[in-house]
């Protein structure tokens, strides 16, 4: 894995010190937990909205059946 530098505020590293201290990470280790955090968050934002579109469209029976709707809200559970 190849490393590029970045620059952030000042306070953010500082703030980030703080929070790597108490979970025993690095800076570097901090940052990259947060943004897994956030792209497993995003991830599943993108899956819900797809899944209201996806029921929208039954719904209005643009593209599924009832028994589509209810398979796909056993799978939520």
């Amino acid at each position: 894995m190849s490393l590029v530098a970045i620059k952030f505020p000042e306070d953010f590293i500082t703030d980030t010190k703080e929070f790597a201290i108490k979970d025993y990470r690095t800076i570097t280790q901090q940052i990259m937990y947060w943004a897994d955090i956030g792209k497993k968050q995003e991830l599943r934002n993108w899956q819900l909205d797809k899944m209201r579109i996806g029921l929208q469209q039954a719904k209005s029976n643009l593209i599924a059946t009832n028994d589509d709707v209810e398979r796909i809200f056993n799978k939520c559970k």
